[in-house]
């Protein structure tokens, strides 16, 4: 993995997390990767950095990168695209060995920003009750926010 040129989180953690600049972004991620049944990648969102900004210059683009890539080559080998079906635009991952490295974030409202330096404390983070799934290193808690009734899929 490391030898490809991914970005690894454990790699620098100058990187602000997309949870705390992006908070409704990464809580949105986390819902509509469960309903995906993408639990792994549910998980993964809490700990995804902010590596840089799309920067394609198309008004309608808001995706990040969350890990380093050379701008116009292929994934390669591990990659594959998991389409969320949004409320709103066009949500999909790029994701390589299971790891989320890209987020393509089009036709959507302007994203809510939060500063880096009004992120929350070390330490505090969100009560997710819904999500509850050990990690090998902690539990880490999501509580998805009601989808309402036009998200919610029928019980077959």
């Amino acid at each position: 993995m490391g030898g490809r040129g991914h970005y690894s989180p454990a790699m620098d953690r100058s990187r602000p997390l997309v949870r705390e600049v992006l908070p409704d972004l990464a809580d949105e991620l986390t819902v509509l990767l469960l309903e995906e049944g993408e639990h792994r990648l549910a998980v993964a969102v809490q700990e995804l950095r902010l590596v840089a900004e799309c920067g394609c210059g198309q008004e309608n683009c808001q995706s990040i990168r969350t890990s380093e890539h050379p701008p116009g080559s292929p994934y390669g080998p591990g990659h594959r695209c998991v389409p969320l079906l949004a409320d709103r635009g066009l949500l999909v991952l790029d994701v390589v060995d299971d790891r989320i490295v890209h987020i393509e974030v089009l036709d959507r409202p302007p994203m809510r920003r939060r500063p880096a330096a009004m992120s929350r404390a070390p330490g505090r983070s969100r009560s997710f009750p819904c999500l509850a799934v050990r990690t090998g290193r902690r539990r880490v808690e999501a509580k998805a926010p009601d989808p309402g009734p036009a998200r919610r899929r029928p019980v077959r």
